[in-house]
């Protein structure tokens, strides 16, 4: 976990990374709970480099409160306690690609790979 030194928010980061040595091609999943209370797994593709499915780090936006001194930038409270950043009632989770370093919402990463498996599922052009 990462904390920037007198600012007000910091990021939880958590590696995805499967281990090299493997020998069939791991698949990395955003989990969300469906309707029906189960963890629903969804793979993630990178936008940008559209190389990488399996190394990303989840980053977790934390908040906490401060009071500055307008005239003199210095810090006259800090709040003891970090709480998690939420967005429409969920945490603020962002996903950053380990190759390219692009960094963006979860929906993103899901909204690639499956617009990357519909192209594949595609039947092909073909021109007599």
């Amino acid at each position: 976990m990462g904390f920037n030194k007198g600012g007000t928010a910091a990021y939880a980061v958590h590696e995805l990374s499967m281990p090299r040595r493997m020998t069939a091609i791991p698949r990395v999943h955003a989990t969300r709970i469906g309707l029906e209370g189960v963890a629903v797994e969804q793979p993630y593709l990178c936008p940008v480099c559209r190389d990488n499915r399996q190394d990303f780090l989840q980053v977790y936006k934390l908040a906490r409160e401060i009071r500055k001194d307008p005239e003199t930038g210095a810090i006259l409270y800090v709040a003891d306690e970090w709480e998690t950043v939420t967005r429409d009632g969920r945490l603020d989770l962002e996903i950053r690609c380990r190759l390219c370093d692009h960094s963006a919402p979860e929906v993103d990463f899901v909204r690639a790979a499956r617009r990357d498996m519909q192209r594949a599922m595609r039947p092909k052009d073909r021109r007599a």
